[in-house]
Protein backbone atom coordinates (compact mmCIF):
# COMPACT_ATOMS: atom_id res chain seq x y z
CA UNK A 1 0.00 0.00 0.00
CA UNK A 2 1.53 3.35 -1.02
CA UNK A 3 2.04 6.02 1.60
CA UNK A 4 3.42 9.53 1.39
CA UNK A 5 6.64 10.43 3.16
CA UNK A 6 5.88 11.74 6.63
CA UNK A 7 9.14 13.26 7.79
CA UNK A 8 10.34 16.40 9.49
CA UNK A 9 11.19 18.99 6.82
CA UNK A 10 14.87 19.93 7.07
CA UNK A 11 15.16 23.35 8.61
CA UNK A 12 17.74 24.59 6.12
CA UNK A 13 15.10 24.63 3.36
CA UNK A 14 12.11 26.09 5.21
CA UNK A 15 12.98 29.57 4.02
CA UNK A 16 13.04 28.35 0.44
CA UNK A 17 9.66 26.69 0.80
CA UNK A 18 8.11 29.86 2.18
CA UNK A 19 9.76 32.08 -0.41
CA UNK A 20 8.10 30.64 -3.53
CA UNK A 21 6.80 27.56 -5.29
CA UNK A 22 8.62 24.26 -4.95
CA UNK A 23 9.00 23.99 -8.72
CA UNK A 24 10.61 27.43 -8.96
CA UNK A 25 12.98 26.59 -6.13
CA UNK A 26 13.93 23.31 -7.80
CA UNK A 27 14.60 25.01 -11.13
CA UNK A 28 16.82 27.62 -9.50
CA UNK A 29 18.64 25.27 -7.13
CA UNK A 30 19.37 22.50 -9.62
CA UNK A 31 19.70 24.49 -12.85
CA UNK A 32 17.11 22.27 -14.50
CA UNK A 33 16.77 22.13 -18.26
CA UNK A 34 13.48 22.85 -20.01
CA UNK A 35 12.91 19.12 -20.58
CA UNK A 36 13.60 18.37 -16.90
CA UNK A 37 11.14 21.05 -15.79
CA UNK A 38 8.54 19.63 -18.15
CA UNK A 39 9.13 16.12 -16.78
CA UNK A 40 8.54 17.27 -13.21
CA UNK A 41 5.35 19.08 -14.25
CA UNK A 42 4.05 15.90 -15.90
CA UNK A 43 5.28 13.43 -13.25
CA UNK A 44 4.90 15.10 -9.89
CA UNK A 45 4.42 11.85 -7.93
CA UNK A 46 6.98 9.05 -8.15
CA UNK A 47 6.73 5.56 -6.66
CA UNK A 48 9.49 5.18 -4.04
CA UNK A 49 10.64 1.67 -3.18
CA UNK A 50 12.54 1.11 0.07
CA UNK A 51 14.03 -1.52 2.34
CA UNK A 52 11.44 -1.92 5.13
CA UNK A 53 13.90 -3.67 7.49
CA UNK A 54 17.03 -1.53 7.39
CA UNK A 55 16.89 0.70 10.45
CA UNK A 56 18.44 3.05 11.38
CA UNK A 57 18.83 3.84 7.68
CA UNK A 58 15.19 3.24 6.81
CA UNK A 59 12.23 1.07 7.69
CA UNK A 60 8.50 0.88 8.21
CA UNK A 61 6.83 1.04 11.62
CA UNK A 62 3.96 -1.28 12.49
CA UNK A 63 1.65 1.54 11.41
CA UNK A 64 3.34 1.77 8.02
CA UNK A 65 5.20 5.02 8.71
CA UNK A 66 8.43 5.48 6.76
CA UNK A 67 11.13 6.17 9.32
CA UNK A 68 14.91 6.43 9.69
CA UNK A 69 17.78 8.54 8.35
CA UNK A 70 17.06 7.94 4.65
CA UNK A 71 13.55 9.49 4.85
CA UNK A 72 15.23 12.73 5.96
CA UNK A 73 17.21 12.71 2.72
CA UNK A 74 14.13 11.81 0.68
CA UNK A 75 12.22 14.72 2.21
CA UNK A 76 15.11 16.98 1.24
CA UNK A 77 15.12 15.62 -2.30
CA UNK A 78 11.37 16.24 -2.57
CA UNK A 79 11.97 19.88 -1.76
CA UNK A 80 14.92 20.21 -4.09
CA UNK A 81 13.24 18.56 -7.08
CA UNK A 82 9.54 19.30 -6.74
CA UNK A 83 8.72 15.58 -6.86
CA UNK A 84 6.45 13.94 -4.31
CA UNK A 85 7.52 10.42 -3.33
CA UNK A 86 4.88 7.80 -2.62
CA UNK A 87 6.35 4.96 -0.58
CA UNK A 88 5.48 1.49 -1.88
CA UNK A 89 5.22 -0.80 1.13
CA UNK A 90 6.81 -4.25 1.00
CA UNK A 91 7.58 -6.93 3.60
CA UNK A 92 11.32 -7.25 2.93
CA UNK A 93 14.12 -6.34 0.54
CA UNK A 94 13.58 -9.41 -1.63
CA UNK A 95 10.01 -8.31 -2.27
CA UNK A 96 11.21 -4.78 -3.00
CA UNK A 97 13.77 -6.05 -5.49
CA UNK A 98 11.14 -8.17 -7.22
CA UNK A 99 9.14 -4.98 -7.73
CA UNK A 100 12.21 -3.25 -9.15
CA UNK A 101 12.73 -6.00 -11.72
CA UNK A 102 9.06 -5.76 -12.73
CA UNK A 103 9.15 -1.99 -13.20
CA UNK A 104 7.06 -1.32 -10.10
CA UNK A 105 9.39 1.38 -8.74
CA UNK A 106 10.23 4.74 -10.24
CA UNK A 107 12.90 5.43 -7.62
CA UNK A 108 14.71 3.24 -5.07
CA UNK A 109 15.69 5.27 -2.03
CA UNK A 110 19.02 3.72 -1.06
CA UNK A 111 21.06 1.15 -2.95
CA UNK A 112 24.65 0.14 -3.49
CA UNK A 113 25.61 -0.11 -7.15
CA UNK A 114 26.32 -3.66 -8.30
CA UNK A 115 26.67 -5.33 -11.67
CA UNK A 116 23.55 -7.45 -11.10
CA UNK A 117 21.43 -4.34 -10.51
CA UNK A 118 22.60 -2.33 -13.50
CA UNK A 119 20.13 -3.82 -16.02
CA UNK A 120 17.27 -2.41 -13.94
CA UNK A 121 18.54 0.83 -12.41
CA UNK A 122 20.55 3.91 -13.19
CA UNK A 123 22.51 5.05 -10.15
CA UNK A 124 23.04 8.58 -8.90
CA UNK A 125 26.21 9.72 -7.23
CA UNK A 126 26.53 8.46 -3.65
CA UNK A 127 24.90 10.63 -1.01
CA UNK A 128 26.02 8.53 1.99
CA UNK A 129 29.38 6.76 2.19
CA UNK A 130 30.12 4.47 5.15
CA UNK A 131 32.72 1.77 5.81
CA UNK A 132 31.51 -1.78 6.33
CA UNK A 133 32.66 -3.77 9.34
CA UNK A 134 32.85 -7.37 10.53
CA UNK A 135 30.85 -8.20 13.66
CA UNK A 136 31.51 -11.37 15.63
CA UNK A 137 31.20 -12.58 19.23
CA UNK A 138 33.27 -10.63 21.74
CA UNK A 139 35.28 -13.71 22.67
CA UNK A 140 36.13 -14.68 19.08
CA UNK A 141 39.72 -13.51 18.66
CA UNK A 142 40.27 -15.62 15.55
CA UNK A 143 38.19 -13.32 13.31
CA UNK A 144 39.74 -9.96 12.50
CA UNK A 145 39.55 -9.63 8.71
CA UNK A 146 37.67 -11.05 5.75
CA UNK A 147 40.29 -13.70 5.00
CA UNK A 148 39.74 -15.10 8.50
CA UNK A 149 36.21 -16.05 7.39
CA UNK A 150 37.39 -18.53 4.76
CA UNK A 151 35.71 -21.84 5.57
CA UNK A 152 33.45 -20.16 8.12
CA UNK A 153 29.79 -19.08 8.11
CA UNK A 154 28.79 -15.51 7.33
CA UNK A 155 25.22 -14.28 7.77
CA UNK A 156 23.95 -12.40 4.70
CA UNK A 157 20.65 -10.92 3.60
CA UNK A 158 19.91 -12.37 0.14
CA UNK A 159 19.98 -9.69 -2.52
CA UNK A 160 22.05 -7.21 -0.52
CA UNK A 161 25.11 -5.86 -2.30
CA UNK A 162 27.50 -7.46 0.20
CA UNK A 163 25.95 -10.87 -0.46
CA UNK A 164 26.84 -10.51 -4.14
CA UNK A 165 30.32 -9.07 -3.54
CA UNK A 166 31.39 -11.60 -0.91
CA UNK A 167 30.16 -14.44 -3.11
CA UNK A 168 32.42 -13.25 -5.93
CA UNK A 169 35.47 -12.28 -3.89
CA UNK A 170 35.43 -15.00 -1.22
CA UNK A 171 33.85 -18.19 -2.59
CA UNK A 172 35.33 -20.11 0.34
CA UNK A 173 33.07 -18.31 2.81
CA UNK A 174 29.80 -20.11 3.50
CA UNK A 175 27.01 -17.54 3.20
CA UNK A 176 23.98 -18.22 5.41
CA UNK A 177 20.75 -16.42 4.49
CA UNK A 178 18.97 -14.39 7.17
CA UNK A 179 15.83 -12.25 7.03
CA UNK A 180 17.56 -9.02 8.02
CA UNK A 181 20.71 -7.78 9.77
CA UNK A 182 19.15 -7.89 13.23
CA UNK A 183 18.39 -11.58 12.75
CA UNK A 184 21.94 -12.02 11.47
CA UNK A 185 23.35 -10.58 14.68
CA UNK A 186 21.13 -12.90 16.69
CA UNK A 187 22.54 -15.83 14.70
CA UNK A 188 26.07 -14.64 15.51
CA UNK A 189 25.17 -14.49 19.21
CA UNK A 190 23.71 -17.98 19.10
CA UNK A 191 26.79 -19.39 17.38
CA UNK A 192 24.78 -20.47 14.32
CA UNK A 193 27.09 -18.34 12.17
CA UNK A 194 30.56 -16.95 12.80
CA UNK A 195 30.12 -13.35 11.72
CA UNK A 196 28.10 -10.72 9.90
CA UNK A 197 29.24 -7.78 7.77
CA UNK A 198 27.32 -4.49 7.68
CA UNK A 199 27.77 -0.73 7.58
CA UNK A 200 29.56 0.76 10.57
CA UNK A 201 26.70 3.23 11.15
CA UNK A 202 24.16 0.46 11.32
CA UNK A 203 26.26 -2.00 13.31
CA UNK A 204 27.10 0.59 15.96
CA UNK A 205 23.40 1.40 16.25
CA UNK A 206 22.31 -2.23 16.58
CA UNK A 207 25.08 -3.16 19.00
CA UNK A 208 23.83 -0.50 21.42
CA UNK A 209 20.51 -2.32 21.80
CA UNK A 210 20.06 -4.85 24.65
CA UNK A 211 19.18 -7.57 22.14
CA UNK A 212 22.70 -7.60 20.69
CA UNK A 213 25.08 -7.53 23.62
CA UNK A 214 28.19 -9.70 23.73
CA UNK A 215 29.27 -8.86 20.18
CA UNK A 216 32.18 -6.79 18.90
CA UNK A 217 33.21 -4.96 15.74
CA UNK A 218 36.34 -6.82 14.68
CA UNK A 219 37.53 -4.53 11.87
CA UNK A 220 36.61 -2.57 8.80
CA UNK A 221 36.47 -4.36 5.46
CA UNK A 222 37.46 -3.17 2.01
CA UNK A 223 33.80 -2.78 1.09
CA UNK A 224 32.26 0.67 1.28
CA UNK A 225 28.57 1.38 1.60
CA UNK A 226 28.19 3.94 -1.17
CA UNK A 227 24.48 4.61 -0.87
CA UNK A 228 22.88 5.97 -4.03
CA UNK A 229 19.42 6.56 -5.41
CA UNK A 230 18.40 4.04 -8.02
CA UNK A 231 16.16 5.22 -10.85
CA UNK A 232 14.28 2.91 -13.22
CA UNK A 233 16.08 2.53 -16.54
CA UNK A 234 12.98 3.63 -18.44
CA UNK A 235 13.16 7.21 -17.12
CA UNK A 236 16.32 9.04 -18.11
CA UNK A 237 14.88 12.44 -17.12
CA UNK A 238 14.04 11.26 -13.60
CA UNK A 239 17.62 10.05 -13.33
CA UNK A 240 19.21 13.32 -14.43
CA UNK A 241 16.99 15.30 -12.05
CA UNK A 242 17.69 13.03 -9.08
CA UNK A 243 21.41 13.05 -9.78
CA UNK A 244 21.41 16.85 -9.85
CA UNK A 245 19.58 16.81 -6.51
CA UNK A 246 22.21 14.51 -4.99
CA UNK A 247 25.04 16.61 -6.40
CA UNK A 248 23.47 19.75 -4.90
CA UNK A 249 23.93 18.43 -1.36
CA UNK A 250 27.15 19.91 -0.02
CA UNK A 251 28.83 18.78 3.20
CA UNK A 252 26.92 21.34 5.27
CA UNK A 253 23.57 20.17 3.95
CA UNK A 254 24.40 16.53 4.63
CA UNK A 255 25.47 17.38 8.16
CA UNK A 256 22.25 19.36 8.70
CA UNK A 257 20.20 16.34 7.63
CA UNK A 258 22.07 14.07 10.05
CA UNK A 259 21.64 16.58 12.85
CA UNK A 260 17.94 16.91 12.07
CA UNK A 261 17.56 13.15 12.28
CA UNK A 262 19.53 12.95 15.53
CA UNK A 263 17.42 15.76 17.03
CA UNK A 264 14.26 13.91 16.11
CA UNK A 265 15.50 10.71 17.73
CA UNK A 266 16.44 12.60 20.90
CA UNK A 267 13.05 14.28 20.95
CA UNK A 268 11.27 10.94 20.71
CA UNK A 269 13.09 9.53 23.74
Amino acid sequence: MPTNINSRAPALLIALILGGSVAANAAEMLNLSASEKAFIADNQTLRLCIDPNWLPYEGLTEDGEYTGLIPEYMSEFETRTGFSFEVVQTANWEETWELVTQGGCDVVSAVNQTQAREPYLSFTDAYITEPSVIVTKADRMDINQMTDLQGKRLAVVPGYALDEKVGVDFPGIERVAVKDLSEGLSQVQAGAVDALVGSQFMMEYLLMTPAHQGLRIASETRYLYSIRIGVGRSSFRAYTIMNKAVQSLDAAAREAIRENYAAGIAGDQ
